[in-house]
């Protein structure tokens, strides 16, 4: 399924709003059929509506967010449903605002959630599936995290600030947890890994892996996307003169990143008083897009957050676009904000399943359901 924007004066003259809409195939159709859905204007509002409720209310099993679902279930995809079996494979590739819900997690009527009744897997473009790439073993993994971005200082900090604010990043304490745990699984499956932590989880320690054989990167640190005004009244940013590159891919890679040691004193103050050869501790999209991380099979940013008022279109998009032209094959990425302790037991239910011999999506769906479940 791929799900497309669509001018609808193409079907109806006198129509000339921008429609949703699905061209879906199977693979014993001679030709793909398309669905009409609805409004991308109204589908959007919905989309805001259910990000505000999961941010604001009591997360996705909150009413609001129950009655917010469903409504969306009903505008994309139960036209879709009609097409479908249960229990049906669907590689599907949102778009535009739709990339930025979990879909896989919206309820029909009677509650049952989609990945419930089909094994969905997201794609980035639905034309990846005419790509061979063989199977990759798990030889060696990189882990980052209880990183330091002030250059010393990680003690009695929360993990709720936010990268718009100007008091800078905060020391995410269960993130050395997470690794350490994640260590442990890798180690009990005899696979080897390095551990990157405090002030040793450095940028340049991320842009050492270019082109070494690593199958797997694991990311437990902040994520950020700025949108153009924002990125205007940052120093780091407005040194870079973002404005110039206005409308390009580009400037979407140079307003997104990650957050490494040691990078508090450039996001704060820019770059002017770092020397030229020292690495400024924000690695941006733009960046990752120049490695070659080709040996890479899977990254996971689980700390990635992103603020509801900043989220468009582009957003986190921006470090996914960055990994895959860096060569990776697989992410796993955050949407939203994730619960410390639900970060924690998504990522050790994973990574089990995933090293014990499961495909990435089983891993993905079988962890998914089990935090649903968790009581």
């Amino acid at each position: 399924i791929e799900f497309v924007e669509l001018d609808k004066s193409l079907l109806a003259p006198e129509d000339t709003s921008i429609y949703y809409g699905a061209i879906v195939l199977k693979k014993d159709w001679v030709s793909p059929k398309f669905v009409l859905l609805s409004g991308k204007g109204e589908v959007d509002t919905v989309v805001k509506d259910m990000i505000t409720e999961f941010n604001e209310a009591n997360g996705y099993k909150g009413e609001e967010w129950i009655s917010v679902s469903k409504h969306l279930y009903h505008k994309i995809w139960e036209p879709i449903s009609a097409l479908l079996q249960t229990n049906n494979c669907i590689y599907f590739s949102p778009v535009g605002m739709l990339s930025l819900i979990p879909m896989e997690i919206l309820q029909d009527s009677n509650g049952q959630v989609i990945d419930d009744q089909y094994k969905m897997y997201r794609m980035s473009t639905t034309k990846n599936l005419c790509l061979i790439r063989n199977p990759t073993n798990k030889t060696h993994a990189v882990l980052f995290g209880g990183l330091v971005y002030d250059g010393g200082n990680s003690t009695s900090l929360s993990e709720s600030n936010s990268p718009k604010k100007r008091d800078g990043w905060q020391y995410l304490p269960s993130t050395a947890e997470e690794i350490a745990d994640i260590g442990a699984i890798l180690h009990s499956n005899n696979i080897s890994y390095q551990v990157y932590d405090k002030l040793s989880g450095s940028e340049e320690s991320f842009k050492s892996l270019s082109g070494k054989p690593v199958s797997l990167i694991h990311l437990a640190t902040h994520g950020f996307y700025l949108n153009e005004d924002e990125s205007d009244t940052f120093g780091f940013f407005h040194d870079m003169n973002i404005k110039i590159n206005r409308g390009a891919n580009i400037s979407t890679l140079l307003r997104s990143g990650l957050m490494f040691s040691n990078g508090q004193r450039a996001w704060l103050y820019g770059k002017k008083d770092i020397p030229q050869d020292i690495e400024d501790g924000i690695l941006l999209a733009s960046e990752i897009s120049l490695l070659d991380l080709h040996s890479v099979d899977l990254v996971t940013l689980s700390a990635c957050q992103t603020e509801l008022g900043d989220i468009s279109d582009d957003g986190v998009m921006g470090l996914q676009r960055g990994f895959k032209r860096a060569g990776v094959n697989s992410l796993l990425m955050t949407l939203w904000p994730v619960e410390d302790s639900a970060t924690k037991i998504f990522m050790k239910q994973f990574y089990n399943n995933l090293l014990t011999g499961h495909s990435k999506q089983q891993s993905l769906q079988t962890a998914q359901k089990y935090l649903r479940e968790y009581n």
